[in-house]
């Protein structure tokens, strides 16, 4: 088969780059071409999460962080009329919190005391849907919450999906509640318009190998405009939704978290670092735990089964108190517990970090004058 100078593989446009080849000419698709053609592709959100992590695996840790912030930036003025129309809730505050955020992608790293206050804050100011009709501004908090979890943290590129995937929720009022709908869901208006617009911003983020103030006040501009801002559909007029996460829900979005974490690569922490090898063997069982915690707390949703919850909290407490096994833990690793923690150890009994049972046995042991240095409460803050 023989080429005419006349024909070409792609009909030529504006935005394509013509390639000489002899007679044949190939042109070369300008990428947001590209990624126009693969959100018409993708067939469910799996594909898109799968494609989303390759992405942001290759992306350097500043270029993940800014990606969820920009998330946040994209979905925080939800949030801004919530307060407004309820007068409830902070949000000058989180804005405080996302400005924060991007202060750590311009190497002002947040501490791990700032991290862990930011995220109490975060908590106290998520709107639970037994209380409002507020389903983007709760799902605003949640992506904040895994915008601030990018920060310094070696799932970086885990934390930043996990923000992405949340627009979903907040664009799709019934998406968290109904998993075994969301290939339907998927089919919606809104949810096919979150995800150009999240494509669109994976493309401006990955042009982005370096931040300063002026690209990042340029980028957060843009993020306001109608062709990045969030925008969710209208609820139902009768949703048969449970007003909360039913168990099944949380249990898979739970899986879904621990699968991706498992994905990654083991994080190596730095040669010369303190506590560094506390921190490589610890940092991923005890995220795991903050997962776990995080989801029977209703941080990640409101669980709809309420009495389930209280019982299996008092169930964990019940096996706390007859637990006093102390675990064989050398003091580098005890001690970086407590700094990440921050364990006092007159409060056995609260829900604390990444589950109850590493509040009592940290305590226990520090009552047994294990430890090698106490550390008082807000002693770091």
């Amino acid at each position: 088969m023989s080429f005419s100078p006349k024909m070409s593989l792609v009909k030529a446009t504006p935005r394509c780059q013509r390639i000489g080849c002899g007679r044949l000419f190939i042109y070369n698709v300008d990428p947001a071409i590209a990624y126009r053609q693969r959100e018409q592709t993708m067939k469910d959100i799996d594909e898109y999460e799968a494609f989303l992590t390759s992405k942001l695996d290759a992306w350097s840790p500043e270029q993940r962080v800014a990606f969820a912030a920009a998330m946040v930036d994209r979905w925080l003025h939800t949030y801004e009329k919530f307060s407004a129309d309820e007068q409830w809730g902070d949000a000058v505050n989180l804005r405080r919190i996302l400005d924060a955020v991007w202060g750590h992608v311009l190497e002002r790293p947040l501490s791990p005391a700032d991290c862990a206050r930011y995220a109490a804050q975060i908590q106290e100011s998520t709107p639970h849907l037994d209380d409002f009709d507020a389903n983007e501004a709760m799902a605003t908090c949640i992506i904040l919450s895994e915008a601030l979890d990018a920060c310094g943290s070696s799932e970086s590129a885990t934390a930043a999906v996990r923000a992405a995937l949340s627009g979903f929720e907040a664009a799709v009022p019934d998406w968290a509640f109904d998993p075994e709908a969301q290939p339907r869901m998927w089919r919606k208006i809104a949810a096919r318009n979150e995800l150009n617009k999240q494509l669109k911003l994976v493309e401006r983020i990955g042009a982005m190998p370096s931040f300063d103030v002026a690209s990042i006040s340029a980028l957060r501009k843009s993020l306001s405009t109608a062709e990045l801002i969030g925008k969710a559909s209208a609820p139902s007029k009768k949703s048969s939704a449970p007003t909360g996460l039913t168990n099944q829900a949380a249990f898979e979005q739970y899986r879904n978290m621990m699968t991706s974490q498992l994905k990654e690569n083991p994080w190596e922490p730095p040669d010369g670092l303190a506590f560094r090898l506390a921190m490589k063997f610890t940092t991923p069982w005890m995220a795991r735990y903050s997962r776990r915690q995080k989801t029977i707390s209703g941080s990640y949703g409101r669980l709809a089964d309420v009495f389930a919850q209280q019982a299996l909290v008092a169930r964990n407490i019940a096996r706390d108190a007859a637990d006093n096994r102390v675990p064989l833990w050398d003091s580098d690793t005890r001690q970086y517990v407590e700094l990440i923690y921050q364990n006092p150890g007159n409060a056995r009994r609260q829900i604390y970090g990444p589950a109850p049972w590493l509040r009592s046995i940290t305590s226990l042991a520090m009552g047994r004058g294990q430890t090698p240095r106490p550390i008082r409460p807000g002693s770091l803050r």
